[in-house]
């Protein structure tokens, strides 16, 4: 029964990884991202509207990517890095592979 791992420790230890990846890589996110605003809508509700509306009048993806840290990852914590990631995944799998995610 030791060795026994439920289903949910696991899944929070793959989101602590998700979350130190995130944190770990930030200056490379910033550079380096370029569909924040299609990655911010697949947040959804972790994405405060007024977060959003400031995404999305920034001119720059680094400068949509600063707000988008500034504004959700940083108070979301290790949920909303998690969701993060799983987004970069989808928009940037080349990146988060580069980055060793």
């Amino acid at each position: 029964m030791q060795n026994y791992v439920s289903s949910s420790a696991t899944k929070m230890n793959e989101h602590e990884k998700a979350a130190d990846f995130v944190d770990e890589n930030r200056a490379k996110l910033i550079q380096e991202v370029s569909e924040v605003l299609a990655i911010a809508e697949e947040l959804g509700d972790l994405v405060h509207p007024e977060a959003y509306a400031l995404i999305e009048a920034k001119e720059t993806s680094q400068e949509k990517m600063r707000v988008l840290f500034q504004r959700t990852l940083r108070s979301g914590g290790v949920t909303a890095k998690a969701a993060f990631f799983d987004a970069l995944k989808n928009h940037h799998p080349d990146l988060v592979e580069r980055l060793g995610g």
